[in-house]
């Protein structure tokens, strides 16, 4: 049976100062290891094995740092191109509308809620939050105006844009900034609306809107 000896003040005091002495960090915490019987119990490591120990944590922590960096990180500027063309189709529902008649003209301030949906399902410009504040005027049948939009992704990242009406129908658009993954974004491009559907029963109008356009990142 291995003898147990007691670790006098005087002892661990010599050990404490070879350990020191021969570079071993003091994440040494005291756990108790094992001598064989010739030693019978020591409450310290040995100075080799500490070190051995420590430059061990120190490489396991580099590779795991490394390998952290390597993982593309999901939403982040690498992840986009730095330029494309785009084609969204654009479902709304108007929110809020206000009209007043001025002479022969009419005037519409309005306010659009809705989904942007990429058509060839490119994640990154697909099920964009869309809202857009808006003007149109009418005058002897002819349609103008101008407005502004914001895409938000499932990140809280936005794309702003605005809009200039050009016909009842059609008009063009520009990207001109943006936020997180989007910072630097510009383009422009073109819209239609292809269905203006007023069937349901709350009467509240609707529409799609086709768009296509050419973006760029710095």
């Amino acid at each position: 049976m291995p003898t147990t000896r007691a670790v006098t003040q005087p002892k661990i005091a010599r050990r404490s100062a070879a350990i020191m002495a021969a570079g071993v960090h003091p994440i040494a915490e005291y756990v108790g290891r094992v001598d064989d019987a010739r030693h019978g119990w020591s409450f310290w490591p040995n100075p080799a094995d500490v070190n051995q120990m420590w430059e061990e944590t120190m490489w396991l922590r580099l590779f795991v740092s490394a390998l952290l960096l390597a993982v593309p990180m999901s939403g982040k500027s690498a992840d986009i191109p730095k330029e494309g063309t785009e084609t969204l189709t654009d479902t709304w529902v108007l929110t809020y509308i206000s009209r007043m008649k001025i002479g022969d003209r009419f005037r519409s301030i309005y306010e659009q809620n809705g989904i942007a949906r990429s058509d060839n399902g490119n994640p990154i410009f697909n099920n964009l939050g869309l809202r857009c504040l808006g003007t149109t005027e009418i005058t002897a049948g002819k349609y103008s105006g101008e407005g502004t939009c914001t895409y938000t992704d499932k990140d809280g990242d936005q794309i702003m844009s605005t809009y200039e009406v050009k016909t009842q129908n059609a008009g063009t658009g520009a990207y001109v900034s943006g936020t997180g993954k989007f910072t630097g974004i510009s383009g422009t491009g073109e819209w239609t609306v292809t269905a203006r559907p007023t069937s349901a029963d709350d009467k509240v109008i609707r529409g799609v809107v086709s768009e296509k356009v050419h973006w760029s990142l710095p």
